[in-house]
């Protein structure tokens, strides 16, 4: 039993509990400089590295679904970080190993947007950006009894239907990979 682990969230004397929250996670400042300019360089001026996806407004991804393996201190870095971070908000025993799948660019380039989309073959999904943009990266929530069109006077954590983020320079974006997000119009 659950009850009493995790403290509420108090409104006019109600306890207002996340029930079954879905952990986002924003970490600026994430990668040390020196595993910075590498990447940088490879997705900046690599020019054989990209695929075009066919669709005229569509974002541009690499051919490699194992960009990473290009740098493996990169690669071991966000791993060992990922271990980190899911061990603590889970509170995962030290045997619960977790490794990338797959790893691959997308550059966005003005008048493109991504449709939303999932990741439901992993369990979670990690977006980095090496630069600051203007283009959020937009979370939806799932369609599960919340789609009733109530009038709402503000949007917060508990009625909103997407959630948007613009990223820093240098920021990692954790997410439960089931949960539908995109790249918004550039």
């Amino acid at each position: 039993p659950l009850s009493g682990f995790c403290s509420p969230y108090i409104m006019n004397s109600r306890e207002v509990f996340p029930l079954f929250a879905t952990p986002l996670t924003v970490t600026n400042n994430y990668l040390p400089d020196k595993y910075l300019e590498p990447l940088i360089k490879y997705y900046k001026e690599g020019t054989d590295i990209w695929r075009d996806t066919g669709h005229p407004y569509q974002s541009m991804q690499t051919k490699s679904k194992k960009s990473l393996d290009n740098f493996p201190d990169v690669k071991w870095y966000m791993e060992k970080d990922f271990n980190m971070f899911i061990k603590d908000l889970l509170w995962l025993k030290p045997e619960n190993k977790f490794a990338m799948g797959t790893s691959w660019g997308t550059k966005t380039t003005p008048e493109t947007v991504s449709h939303f989309h999932t990741h439901t073959n992993y369990f979670y999904s990690g977006v980095y950006y090496f630069e600051e943009t203007d283009t959020p990266i937009e979370f939806q929530r799932p369609l599960q009894g919340w789609q009733f069109g109530f009038e709402k006077e503000d949007f917060n954590l508990w009625n909103n239907d997407v959630f948007q983020i613009k990223p820093k320079a240098n920021t990692m974006v954790y997410f439960p990979s089931c949960v539908e997000h995109r790249i918004t119009y550039h």
